[in-house]
C-alpha cells in the first residue's frame, strides 16, 4: 500500500465511524483540530519516554518498545486523516535532515530530542491553518460590509463563483506547506520506528482495525454512554 493509498484507507475508515462531521470538514478549522490532536499523540510518546525510557543507558523493555510504537502508529493516522482532509501528496522525500535527527540518539535523552522536534512540527502544522484561519475570517468579515456596487473590488481569488470566500483558492500555499510538514512527520515516525526494531505499518494496521472494531460510531448516543461507563470504571479502579 503506497502512502496515498493509505491516507485514502484512513480518511475513508474516519469518516465512517463518524469523525468527519460537517464543522471538521471544513480545511481551516478541520486542518487546526487535526494538527492538534496530532501534537497530542507525539506528547504521549514523549511522555511514554520520559517516564519509562532507561536512564543509564540499558534497552528498554519489549512492552515499552511497543507501546512507544503505537502511540506513533497513532501520530500516523491522525497525520493520514489531515492528508486526506486536504488531498495532501504523501509520497515520502527522504531528506539528510531527517537522518541527521535519528543518528546517534539511542539513549533516553536521544529519544525525547526526536521526539520534541515531532512535536515542533505539528505545532507549525496548526500555526499553518491558524494562519490561514485568521486570513480567511478577516475577508469573510470584509466581504459581509462591502456593498453590491463595490463587489468587485473584492479580490478575484476571494471568491467562488457564488461569491463566496473561496479557502481553497486563496490557499495553494498552505497545502504545499501541509505536504511538506505531514511528510516529515510520517517519514519520523516511520524512522523513529525502525531505529527501535519495530515495525510502523504494521501497528497502523493494527491500531485501525481495533478502532473500526469498536462497536459505535463517534458522537452517537451509545458511543458517549460507553465513553461514561469507561470514566466511572477507572474512577473507580484508582487509589
Amino acid at each position: 500500500m503506497t502512502e496515498n493509498e493509505r491516507r485514502d484507507w484512513v480518511g475513508k475508515c474516519m469518516g465512517r465511524k463518524g469523525f468527519h462531521v460537517p464543522e471538521l470538514s471544513d480545511p481551516a478549522f478541520g486542518g487546526m483540530v487535526r494538527s492538534g490532536l496530532i501534537g497530542t499523540e507525539v506528547a504521549e510518546a514523549l511522555q511514554e519516554v520520559k517516564r519509562h525510557w532507561p536512564a543509564d543507558g540499558s534497552p528498554p523493555v519489549p512492552v515499552l518498545l511497543e507501546k512507544v510504537a503505537l502511540e506513533m502508529a497513532d501520530v500516523a493516522i491522525r497525520c493520514y486523516d489531515l492528508g486526506h482532509l486536504m488531498a495532501a501528496d504523501l509520497t515520502p522525500v527522504e531528506t539528510a535532515r531527517n537522518y541527521d535527527l535519528f543518528r546517534d540518539r539511542d539513549g533516553r535523552n536521544g529519544r525525547m530530542v526526536q521526539l520534541s522536534a515531532m512535536l515542533s512540527f505539528a505545532g507549525r502544522l496548526f500555526d499553518t491553518f491558524e494562519d490561514s484561519e485568521s486570513n480567511r475570517a478577516y475577508m469573510v468579515s470584509e466581504s459581509q460590509i462591502i456593498s453590491d456596487e463595490d463587489s468587485e473590488n473584492c479580490p478575484e481569488d476571494s471568491r467562488d463563483p457564488d461569491g463566496d470566500y473561496d479557502w481553497e483558492a486563496d490557499h495553494d500555499g498552505c497545502r504545499d506547506e501541509v505536504e511538506y510538514l505531514l511528510v516529515t512527520l510520517l517519514t519520523h515516525c516511520r524512522l523513529f520506528c525502525d531505529s527501535i526494531g519495530q515495525d510502523l505499518a504494521a501497528f497502523i494496521d493494527r491500531k485501525m482495525i481495533e478502532n473500526m472494531a469498536r462497536p459505535d460510531r463517534y458522537g452517537t448516543p451509545d458511543a458517549d454512554r460507553n465513553v461514561a461507563t469507561q470514566v466511572v470504571r477507572i474512577e473507580e479502579s484508582s487509589p
